[in-house]
């Protein structure tokens, strides 16, 4: 009797094996995941998780912890907490509001009547992508509301399934800023997405992990009720918390001229009128000969609709080499002589940062980003008002 309940047992275990793994199987494509990933996120009552974060710099870890919780229909909580990175966005179904500790700022509006096809984050530029996409995923909108992980997730390739942290677990693999690679671990048996890399050259440089999930469970209702920190600086809505995390939006961008290698003399100030894109970067950047051509294609393809591009080398590298690099990458766009110092420090651009600015035809300086990733050079150009 003893032997045939071992039997009983094992055939039972047996039989939930081939079914996970058919389950498993069914999934084939993107596509099938992600709209998998939208349903399964779409009918999540309560969501919590205490989440951490971890990116190496040179020899060191900078960390971060992260709580992300949400309560149907409209109650939802960020906290970031580390060396660089101190962000509170929180409704409480009321109110909706965001905190930007390293600016003291705060930012209040009305929270959405439901989580479903709000926007919560507000365009927030947050360097965490795993947050980013799983708050998409609990507002219904992962196509819609972020264009940059839309156009990204449209050119994902799918891996797996492959044993993770002791389960089955589907990869998500797609580019991503920075030169990165993304890589999204779908567990297989309830779809939740927990844990998010980006790889430089085939290695783990940024680990987002959300490991600690509780789904459809009671949520302390402190948990959403946050108290305005004294003394922070007061804006009108949320839209501008996203500006403050590079420069606030309606600044008048510093005035600075340039010598371009064809001999003109170019000043910014002069520009009014055209949208600009300013570009700064470094031959020495071993990315630089695969991803410049993006930048000279953005640079065609929005000529006719006024944009301007300056490309400034940030260092002091020889003319001749930019001249040649140029005419290698047939880039028209302006391309500055060896004098960047008045524009890097006037826009306190970090070396090797492949930092870019966005200006808009008024003159004033709305977005700053970094890289040269195609959806995301196009995504700040409409905040500028060019399509």
């Amino acid at each position: 009797m003893k032997r045939l309940c071992n039997m009983t047992n094992f055939a039972a275990i047996v039989l939930t094996m081939v079914a996970s793994n058919a389950e498993a199987q069914a999934i084939q494509s993107p596509a099938v995941l992600i709209n998998k990933l939208s349903s399964r996120y779409r009918s999540i009552q309560t969501y919590n998780d205490t989440a951490s974060w971890k990116i190496r710099i040179g020899e060191r870890d900078i960390l971060a912890n992260i709580t992300l919780a949400a309560a149907q229909p409209n109650k939802y909580l960020l906290e970031i907490k580390g060396e660089r990175a101190n962000t509170l966005v929180w409704s409480d179904g009321n109110i909706l509001s965001g905190y930007l500790a390293d600016k003291n700022t705060l930012a209040r509006t009305k929270a959405p009547v439901r989580l479903f096809g709000a926007d919560v984050l507000n365009g927030l530029d947050l360097q965490f992508l795993g947050v980013r996409l799983i708050t998409l995923l609990l507002q219904g909108n992962v196509r819609e509301a972020d264009s940059d992980i839309a156009a990204a997730l449209a050119h994902s390739k799918l891996t797996g399934p492959q044993v993770f942290s002791g389960r089955q677990a589907y990869v998500l693999s797609f580019p991503w800023e920075y030169d990165y690679e993304a890589r999204v671990y779908v567990s297989a048996d309830d779809s939740l997405i927990r844990r998010v890399t980006l790889l430089k050259n085939g290695v783990v440089e940024w680990v987002e992990n959300h490991e600690s999930i509780q789904i459809d469970r009671p949520v302390a209702i402190d948990t959403f009720n946050r108290t305005s920190p004294e003394g922070a600086k007061i804006v009108a809505s949320l839209m501008p918390l996203d500006k403050l995390t590079t420069e606030s939006a309606g600044t008048l961008a510093p005035d600075f001229a340039i010598d371009s290698i064809d001999g003109q003399k170019v000043r910014l100030s002069e520009l009014k009128g055209k949208v600009v894109l300013i570009n700064f970067y470094t031959l020495d950047d071993e990315k630089l000969d695969e991803n410049f051509p993006h930048l000279v294609q953005i640079a065609k393809d929005f000529k006719s609709k006024g944009l301007e591009v300056i490309s400034i080398n940030e260092s002091n590298q020889p003319n001749d080499e930019i001249a040649a690099f140029f005419k290698k990458k047939q880039a028209t766009h302006i391309s500055a002589l060896n004098n960047p110092t008045d524009a890097v420090k006037l826009y306190k651009v970090a070396p090797g940062s492949q930092a870019s600015l966005v200006i808009n035809r008024e003159g004033n300086l709305v977005a700053r980003f970094t890289g040269y990733f195609l959806p995301t050079i196009k995504n700040n150009l409409r905040k500028a008002g060019l399509e």
